[in-house]
């Protein structure tokens, strides 16, 4: 008796499953053959989010097995003044539906974007936002928290996808100037065992600037191994490499006001992050700087042959890290005895001797 009942809820659950999946299956195709009645309503759905209004030129729905198409063209949002907000040319983007159901978020096996254009403006402040009366629905913050576990689930959520992105562009437009961050391509490919994430960023002031420099701004390099329990408990290994002199421009827009300029600035950066079981356990980085000139008022500080490392490793719900530095030499302009403290505007105690140029550890604590 027990063997029988046991078959008969077994069938009982298969089939009620079985029937789950063909219901399911039927609504998708409902939905799908209604696509061209959704476009008016995505539209009025986003427009009520940012609070102006978005035009789609194409969206259509398909199934491919039992996997869910989605192709948009031609998306476009501005102000009733016309400033830019965003633009999409052209998605097309295959949903896993097993997968998703899976780990109950949407996971897709090919993802192809291009044509993406994304503005900010720079407001009060150190923060970036759209004009009104449009709202920004991402959070940017002047003073963001640390949330180690947030990024934890946005980088196992991002790694399970595989995404083509070409030409994709952020415009930031400040209160003199207008910089532009390119990438060309963004790649996110893989198998079951490995998953690899490549890109580049260039910066500059024009798209044609931007696709005519030699060496990328940041070039980033990410590999991905799935755990014992899959996706939940991945480890990964981060490398971004930075050209500094590139940054002098998005440097001086994002400067504070009591801060001073950056002038001049070359060398690379190099930025090292560990995953493991799912969480970011280290991060490491290192700079290389031939010559440095800030300039505060009339006031210069030429520091040479800088050197610095940092480190920071996962402690608990947080994390500790130091940071140790190192300059061949410092030069100053009049009036001669300022102080490079008074220059540099950081968190935490820097502290430089005028023969030396030698900048001591200093331990820091992020945000708990």
């Amino acid at each position: 008796m027990p063997t029988r009942s046991l078959v008969r809820w077994s069938l009982l659950i298969v089939a009620w499953l079985l029937g789950s999946a063909a219901v399911l299956l039927l609504l998708m195709r409902l939905v799908i053959s209604q696509s061209d009645a959704l476009t008016p309503r995505i539209e009025a759905l986003i427009e009520a989010r940012i609070g102006v209004p978005v035009t789609i030129e194409h969206l259509s729905l398909s199934l491919a097995r039992n996997d869910l198409l989605l192709r948009l063209d031609g998306v476009n949002a501005e102000t009733p003044e016309g400033q830019a907000l965003f633009s999409l040319e052209h998605a097309g983007l295959r949903l896993d539906t097993w997968a998703s159901l899976v780990n109950m978020a949407p996971i897709f096996s090919d993802a192809r974007i291009s044509g993406t254009e994304f503005h900010l403006y720079q407001g009060t402040g150190a923060a970036w936002q759209w004009p009104e009366p449009a709202e920004l629905l991402l959070l940017m913050a002047p003073d963001p928290e640390v949330d180690l576990a947030t990024i934890d689930d946005w980088a196992g959520l991002i790694l399970r996808q595989r995404l083509w992105v070409e030409d994709t562009r952020v415009v930031l437009h400040g209160k003199q100037d207008t910089v532009l961050l390119h990438a060309q391509t963004l790649l996110l490919t893989g198998d079951e065992r490995r998953t690899r994430l490549e890109g580049a960023i260039n910066i500059a002031q024009s798209l044609q600037q931007a696709r005519e420099v030699a060496l990328p701004a940041a070039e980033m390099k990410v590999e991905m191994q799935p755990g014992k329990h899959g996706f939940s408990d991945f480890s990964a290994a981060l490398q971004l490499d930075i050209q500094l002199d590139q940054l002098v421009v998005l440097a001086d827009m994002f400067r504070p006001d009591h801060a001073a300029y950056l002038e001049q600035a070359g060398g690379s950066a190099r930025l090292w992050g560990r995953w493991s079981a799912g969480r970011l356990e280290e991060a490491r980085v290192a700079v290389d700087v031939p010559q440095l000139t800030l300039r505060h008022n009339v006031q210069y500080a030429v520091l040479r042959d800088i050197e610095a490392n940092g480190l920071w490793q996962r402690d608990g719900d947080g994390g500790e890290a130091w940071l140790s530095g190192d300059a061949d030499s410092v030069e100053w302009a009049q009036p001669p005895a300022v102080a490079l403290g008074q220059l540099c505007h950081a968190t935490g105690t820097l502290r430089t001797s005028r023969e030396s140029g030698k900048f001591a550890p200093v331990p820091l604590n992020s945000p708990r």
